[in-house]
């Protein structure tokens, strides 16, 4: 098999570095180009003998130039990291600042905990948006726990060689609440999603044995406006050889009496193979190579790639 190169330019990454801070920059066929520029960031080290100040290499900007090279200043985002942990990220872009706060929360991994949105020009303080984040322990501090999945092995502490780290039960998502406020910064809207797992207390539909099916939520309940609740089921299993696993198979959405399910079929490689949504069917045939080759609609009317 012959593969012939696209005519015209292709794309050209260029870096530099200095002292571990540097410059990617990332310029595309027609001409466009976008920097991201690294800086070293003071870092506490962890070591079992001594204390004292690492540095780490973090992003600390993000530059768009047009094809004359010159880079626009109001296409640009800065980043910064206040405190020696680096659980706070202030991120400055051209129409809003972004605080995004990070917590460890009693696990080797960490979390995005907030995520607050402010209006660009710096002088001003009020809060626009609010999101928080928060997590349901899978661990061994749970009253019956599933067991590991498995997902993340352990690793060396980069500071201290003799320590190993792993994750085996992370934690999970739970709910997500969002906050909208007015210019005078008093809250005008609250949106909530919680998600429920497989697990202890066993949800509705989850099997005898206690799971967290991958790390997939079983159910969303949405709240606000509107009240929402999704109901969701997947496939972990495949042909030999196949390492597929949390493969969406049915989403069932409910508004109030009303129920709007979707479900899926895959073949034991994956490939989609149907979709009944509302009642209406549509199937998909792979071609040789595993691509999409053609679908059928409801009317029986076929469509080739």
């Amino acid at each position: 098999m012959t593969v012939t190169p696209p005519i015209g330019p292709g794309w050209l990454l260029e870096s530099t570095s200095a002292g571990g801070a540097g410059t990617l920059t990332v310029t595309t066929p027609n001409g466009g180009r976008v920097a991201y520029d690294f800086g070293m960031f003071p870092y506490p080290a962890r070591k079992t003998k001594g204390s004292g100040i690492a540095y780490t290499r973090k992003l600390s900007a993000r530059r768009t130039a047009d094809r004359g090279a010159n880079y626009d200043p109001n296409a640009t985002w800065t980043l910064s990291y206040p405190g020696l942990d680096h659980s706070e990220t202030m991120v400055q872009g051209p129409t809003r600042r972004v605080r995004y706060l990070s917590a460890n929360m009693g696990n080797t991994t960490t979390y995005l905990a907030s995520e607050s949105v402010f209006d660009p020009d710096v002088t001003k303080t009020t809060l626009l948006e609010e999101t928080q984040y928060a997590y349901r322990d899978f661990g061994t501090n749970a009253p019956n726990p599933p067991a590991p999945i498995g997902l993340v092995p352990a690793w060396p502490d980069p500071w201290d060689p003799d320590i190993v780290r792993s994750d085996p039960y992370p934690l999970l998502l739970s709910q997500v609440t969002r906050t909208r406020r007015n210019p005078t910064g008093d809250p005008s809207r609250t949106y909530s999603r919680q998600f429920w797992y497989c697990g202890q207390p066993l949800q509705p539909g989850c099997p005898a044995e206690p799971t967290n099916d991958a790390g997939r939520p079983l159910q969303m309940v949405e709240t606000g406006d509107f009240v929402r609740t999704t109901a969701l089921t997947y496939r972990h299993a495949f042909g030999a050889g196949v390492y597929l696993r949390g493969v969406p198979t049915s989403q069932a959405v409910t508004v109030g009496a009303e129920t709007f399910t979707t479900t899926d079929t895959h073949t034991d490689l994956g490939f989609l193979e149907s979709r009944n949504q509302f009642g209406t069917v549509t199937t998909y045939v792979p071609s040789g190579a595993g691509n999409l080759a053609s679908l059928t609609d409801a009317r029986q009317h076929t469509t080739r790639v």
